[in-house]
């Protein structure tokens, strides 16, 4: 499932059962950090991932710290992204 903007993302997630979420750094409406604390309140047992444009350690610092679980480069670390998106899904 995806969705536009922030808004969508918490309609979403209070609507569905979701076994993860990946945001992106910025979004229209809302930063992925203000997202990712806004799904905790709501799912507070849900993995979030972060894709960034480039990755920075002041970036994965915050994300982390915003409840994210790991930060994910666009351009270096899709395939990256996809392993551990199947690790936590339970995919083999």
């Amino acid at each position: 499932m995806e969705v536009e903007n922030g808004i969508g993302a918490l309609d979403k997630a209070r609507r569905l059962s979701l076994n993860l979420a990946v945001l992106a750094f910025s979004l229209p409406d809302v930063s992925g950090y203000q997202l990712a604390q806004e799904l905790r309140a709501i799912k507070p047992e849900l993995p979030i991932f972060m894709l960034t444009t480039e990755y920075r350690p002041n970036i994965e610092k915050m994300a982390l710290a915003s409840g994210i679980v790991a930060v994910f480069s666009k351009r270096d670390d899709l395939e990256t992204l996809i392993a551990n998106a199947r690790a936590v899904c339970g995919i083999e």
